[in-house]
């Protein structure tokens, strides 16, 4: 790690190996590494982002007692290492106020990485490793994932769904990106005919296979436009929005083909050709009644039986 040079390289790694798991001390790092620099690492990790370390007499090593920590992604502003590394910030215009605030201040900003170019595998690793909040890649797997999207080859992977369920998948890696704290492949899945985020945390028993793939720039202006989740879309949203609220939502589009009509009441009502059903249930449920959905029917049902969730887990009698 020596000829890495700065230090915001030095911590990427030192972390990367908390996270893994590994009780990094000085001797992990190698002869280039000196105790007093990694006491000195370890303190500023403490000190400027409240880093839970701690030191494992028994392992002789660091380790993160809260493993749900992940380096701030500001601590690469302003470095060479965010500028060669990876594209760029994403947008997040598929996420509205304020849930767009709320997760820029819990994750600091979307990342990606395209084109890997001359990028160090090792490099590209810590970064992952350090800067994901959810659970990390599986070790022994992401290597193999990692040079199937640097040498653009087919990878036979078994992906373990949200509900737990596992099966075989084949897909084409075009792009890794980071988002709500956790590491995704944007690949091609030859099961779904069709573009994919997949969890690199739930990727397991990876094999390359003898076929290759030309890697879609198309894929990464998508990823870059915040287009990374496959959310079922709602054809024909209708909003009112209460008069007290007007001001608020007025003033800026919360998702693209916004139309905005002013009520006699001084409400508003808001319309869209389509919107993606998730994000806009949030979005609509983030302001407590200020505002109200019209259509489509199945949209309200849907409000509906989550409000009636909300306000019987929050009767003054039910337990906590």
């Amino acid at each position: 790690m020596g000829d890495w040079g700065s230090k915001t390289k030095r911590v990427l790694e030192l972390v990367a190996a908390m996270k893994r798991g590994e009780y990094p001390n000085a001797g992990y790092f190698g002869r280039d590494f000196c105790a007093k620099t990694l006491h000195r690492d370890v303190a500023f990790l403490k000190r400027r982002h409240h880093a839970p370390v701690d030191y494992d007499p028994a392992r002789h090593g660091y380790y993160l007692w809260d493993a749900t920590w992940s380096l701030p992604l500001v601590e690469l502003e302003g470095s060479s290492l965010f500028a060669s590394l990876l594209c760029g910030r994403l947008t997040q215009s598929l996420l509205p106020e304020p849930l767009r605030g709320q997760a820029v201040e819990a994750m600091n900003s979307q990342l990606a990485a395209g084109n890997p170019g001359d990028l160090p595998a090792d490099l590209l690793t810590a970064v992952i490793y350090a800067t994901g909040a959810q659970a990390a890649p599986d070790p022994a797997a992401f290597p193999v994932i990692c040079q199937a999207w640097r040498d653009c080859r087919r990878l036979e992977v078994q992906y373990r769904k949200a509900d737990g369920k596992a099966g075989k998948r084949l897909v084409d890696v075009h792009a890794l990106f980071l988002a709500d704290g956790a590491w995704y492949a944007r690949a091609w899945c030859h099961l779904r005919q069709g573009i994919r985020s997949l969890a690199l945390h739930r990727m397991t028993r990876p094999r390359l296979l003898d076929v290759t793939f030309t890697r879609s720039p198309a894929i990464l202006e998508e990823i870059r436009g915040g287009h990374v989740f496959d959310y079922e879309m709602l054809v024909g949203a209708v909003v009112h929005c209460a008069a007290d609220k007007a001001a608020v939502i007025g003033e800026r589009e919360w998702f693209p083909g916004q139309e905005v009509k002013r009520l006699p009441e001084g409400g508003l009502e808001l319309t869209w050709p389509s919107v993606p059903r998730e994000p806009f249930i949030h979005w609509i449920l983030s302001y407590a009644g200020g505002l109200t959905a019209t259509a489509p029917a199945s949209l309200r049902a849907e409000l509906h039986r989550l409000g009636s969730r909300i306000a019987n887990a929050h009767r003054a009698n039910s337990p906590c």
